[in-house]
């Protein structure tokens, strides 16, 4: 089995709304990294919720359609399941299959991971956030809302509300207007892979200000990641959970 380290700081906010889950499964491991926003009430709920529903959906997905559909449903049932709140969060899902020497990752909304790979190469993912995915600007606009200084507005408030994520679980006020089916991805690991996934909070204005500054990043353990951030004066909770062979 691989090696687990997990962090997570306050920062200079006055609530901690990060929360972090890692679940064993049979052939591996399944991080998990919730962003919530407006509240804890949605990333709380969902890191109580996930150790259970993802040893559920592993052995049925598992005899149905592949791994893909394990981290999809999780995020499905979860959306169902919190849809109704006005709190949001993000979830970054990544499914360490240890047996198979890969990793299958699902994200929505802008909590970033970054995969270590042979070569000094890495893996990066993308982030749902209007500032910088031009494609899901594109269409929640098509939808009917305000983009303006990268923050999304809807008719219903008056155009006064602010969201920057263009997905992301619960946000009821948005429902209709934001996506809500993830990005996935599969990436082969090796014998010196490293996998994180982190709350944004990792980022600095000044020094990191995109996703694939991420590589800058130090990634050999969460708490030297958490502890790089405070250090350059996040303004955010800052979390990490990371996975070594």
């Amino acid at each position: 089995m691989g090696i687990i380290t997990t962090a997570s700081e306050r920062g200079p906010r006055g609530a901690q709304e990060d929360r972090l889950v890692a679940v064993s499964l049979r052939d591996g491991w399944l991080l998990a990294v919730l962003d919530g926003h407006n509240g804890s009430v949605v990333s709380d709920f969902c890191a109580e919720r996930l150790p259970a529903l993802a040893q559920e959906v592993w052995v049925t997905s598992r005899k149905d359609v592949g791994e893909y559909n394990f981290l999809r449903t999780i995020i499905r049932m979860l959306h169902d399941e919190t849809s109704h709140h006005i709190a949001g969060s993000t979830i970054s899902l990544a499914h360490i299959n240890e047996e198979e020497h890969c990793v299958d990752v699902a994200i929505l909304g802008d909590s970033p991971v970054v995969i270590s790979l042979k070569d000094d190469r890495f893996w990066v993912s993308t982030e749902h956030n209007v500032r910088s995915h031009a494609e899901d600007r594109q269409f929640v606009e098509s939808r009917g809302v305000l983009v303006d200084r990268g923050y999304i507005s809807i008719p219903e408030d008056g155009y006064t509300s602010g969201l920057q994520l263009s997905r992301a679980l619960g946000d009821a006020r948005f429902d209709k207007y934001l996506i809500r089916e993830p990005d996935c991805s599969s990436i082969e690991l090796d014998s010196k892979s490293v996998v994180a996934v982190m709350s944004d909070g990792v980022y600095d204005p000044r020094t990191i200000r995109r996703v694939g500054d991420l590589v800058s990043l130090s990634i050999k353990d969460a708490p030297s990641i958490v502890s790089d951030a405070l250090k350059r004066g996040t303004h955010d909770n800052v979390s990490a959970i990371v996975w070594r062979a």
